[in-house]
């Protein structure tokens, strides 16, 4: 696996006609597998973690092989849902195979209607009797099914809501879900808005903590380099809601992995970006408005030093912030300096040239006042 030519080499030599990987571990291999296209592969398996959009498109074009996208816990005994990528017209995970069922609930144990997030519950002939020697959690997680007497359910703590065309969207983990600035937010669902950029090869995201004191949301992606932070977070910002888009982003080279081939999420490292990783040159101020207006940014988002070029949302801000710090400026100025400023002019620069032609107005219409209009 470490050397993918070789790799694929000996599936031809082998003469393997059916292949199954994790989407990261096939993103590793898979420039190599599609070069060399060996004879004799017919069908892949992709499931174990979401499957990148970018990945997913290759993949349909990919005539020789019947690749689908599987999934299912181990305690189902193994995959429970599929989607054959050739009938499909988007990404999703499926409909339940022959002798499996699958139930959305909320957190009532009532069913969901469709396009709304609920647990993925299991049940079928996959499901597993339990854990061994775990009765406690085994009854956790093993319930009665509340539609069908006599059977039982696993839930399986992911979250997924019905397409119109009765397939699931895997929507991520419940436990991935964090609450920041009081919204509920699933990091699975803007995993997935990362993973559909094209340039984004490979995708994570993360609740990291901050110097703010609450937790802040971080992208780590691969790509063939590093981007702008503006490349990623301007689509982002038109799929998502302002709280649920990243306010970092990490390039990385390759994920760490799992010897499963699936995503090592405790590896992945500390962000530690410099004045939050706008990749632009430090400007100090250079007036007294723009050392004013960079103090407290420095204040509300928890970083020093903040240079006068770097945008006030790719370092952390948000609109609640951007209200706040509307709020501090329009006091400590006298001005009536308006929330749709800040977000046109982000910048400690744009905000001081901003404020200062405010300030002249404001000068020359108290000169104004005190002229005296005479007869000629």
């Amino acid at each position: 696996m470490t050397d993918p030519t070789q790799w694929v080499t000996q599936l031809a030599a082998d003469g393997v006609n059916l292949l199954q990987m994790t989407p990261t571990r096939l993103q590793q291999v898979g420039q190599a597998l599609v070069a060399q296209k060996p004879a004799a592969l017919r069908h892949l398996l992709v499931g174990g973690e979401p499957m990148p959009l970018g990945l997913y498109e290759q993949l349909r074009s990919w005539d020789q092989v019947h690749t689908v996208n599987v999934y299912g816990p181990t305690e189902a005994t193994i995959w429970s849902t599929c989607l054959h990528l050739a009938d499909s017209d988007r990404l999703t995970i499926g409909k339940p195979l022959e002798g499996e069922t699958a139930y959305l609930l909320n957190a009532k144990g009532q069913a969901v209607p469709q396009g709304v997030a609920g647990e993925l519950c299991l049940g079928g002939d996959g499901l597993a009797r339990g854990y061994w020697n775990r009765p406690e959690l085994t009854a956790e997680r093993f319930v009665e099914n509340p539609f069908q007497a006599g059977e039982r359910l696993y839930r399986t703590g992911d979250m997924a809501r019905w397409c119109a065309d009765g397939t699931l969207e895997f929507l991520g983990r419940r436990d991935s879900q964090v609450k920041i600035r009081g919204h509920r937010i699933e990091l699975g669902e803007v995993e997935n808005a990362l993973l559909g950029l094209d340039a984004v090869q490979q995708g994570a995201v993360l609740a990291q903590p901050a110097t703010t004191g609450e937790p802040t949301l971080v992208a780590y992606y691969v790509a063939e380099h590093e981007l702008p932070v503006a490349t990623l977070r301007e689509p982002l910002t038109r799929q998502l809601p302002s709280y649920m888009v990243p306010t970092q982003y990490v390039w990385l080279e390759a994920l760490p992995l799992l010897p499963s081939g699936k995503v090592d999420r405790k590896a992945l490292p500390m962000p530690n970006l410099p004045s939050g990783g706008a990749g632009l040159d430090y400007r100090a101020p250079e007036s007294d408005t723009e050392a004013e207006i960079a103090g407290r940014w420095e204040v509300l988002l928890g970083r020093s030093p903040i240079g006068v070029l770097e945008n006030f949302f790719d370092l952390g801000g948000q609109s609640l912030k951007a209200l706040q710090l509307m709020a501090e400026l329009n006091q400590h100025f006298e001005v009536t300096l308006s929330i749709n400023q800040i977000f046109d002019g982000p910048t400690v620069r744009e905000l001081s040239a901003t404020i200062d032609f405010m300030l002249r107005q404001k000068e020359l219409k108290a000169k104004a006042s005190t002229l005296t209009e005479i007869e000629l």
